[in-house]
């Protein structure tokens, strides 16, 4: 069964993974951090994955990264995810 439109089975799989595993860390940082609004600031955020949980929370996150390459990744996802 497909459970997310117009992409390939494998890709689905992996975006159903990433999905539960969001779902996880949501209900962590729910459990664990104020309500919002809250600044987080994020060092080493790779490209952004738990930034953009956090932000859809509600939370205003600021990621740091020295990777340019990481930076870009993250960027793209956030303005993917409606954010910027």
């Amino acid at each position: 069964m497909c459970l997310l439109p117009n992409v390939g089975y494998k890709i689905n799989y992996i975006n159903l993974y990433v999905y539960l595993q969001n779902l996880g860390w949501k209900e962590v940082f729910s459990v664990r951090l104020p309500d919002s609004p809250l600044d987080v600031l994020d060092v080493g955020c790779g490209t952004g994955a738990m930034g953009l949980v956090l932000s859809k929370m509600g939370r205003r996150v600021k990621g740091i990264r020295l990777s340019e390459n990481m930076r870009s990744i993250g960027r793209e996802k956030a303005k993917k995810a409606g954010f910027q």
